[in-house]
């Protein structure tokens, strides 16, 4: 996969994966060991966790959000999408982007609201859902210790 041209990139709405039952709940905003910020998604008894990108976490320090803060009241996961990537290793990675503060445009999850259409692009919902491995207790346990440790 080409990082450097998001239009190959298989994304989704984080709405249309809520439509499409692929989670039950969202944590408030937490940030890991080196300050990056990331979201839990949680899945009945299941979690994992959705890192933001580049250009998603520099909105998130322009706008001071801190750690717990809620980004579904808030607003700011309105028009959020999850895209499938691969990091320097190669290996497969989902991150979550805002494509509404990163563009002049309309975002997919704002045109599915007001048509009432799911645009996945070919997205691997299988391929996400095996996401959820570990159980709630430990995903959060794991990353509220790395992130007391800031």
């Amino acid at each position: 996969m080409d990082n450097n041209n998001t239009n190959n990139l298989k994304r989704t709405t984080l709405l249309n994966l809520w439509q499409n039952k692929q989670f039950t709940g969202i944590s408030r905003l937490s940030y890991n060991a080196t300050g990056y910020p990331f979201i839990t998604l949680l899945k009945q008894k299941t979690a994992t966790n959705l890192y933001f990108s580049k250009a998603a976490t520099e909105r998130i320090k322009l706008n001071s959000f801190e750690k717990n803060d809620d980004l579904v009241q808030n607003g700011f996961l309105k028009d959020a999408e999850v895209v499938m990537t691969e990091n320097a290793k190669g290996e497969l990675r989902f991150k979550l982007t805002i494509p509404s503060l990163e563009s002049n445009y309309s975002s997919a999850a704002s045109l599915e609201t007001m048509f009432g259409q799911q645009n996945s692009q070919e997205f691997d919902y299988e391929l996400f859902a095996k996401e959820f491995k570990s159980s709630v207790d430990n995903v959060v346990k794991v990353e509220n210790t790395a992130t007391e440790q800031k």
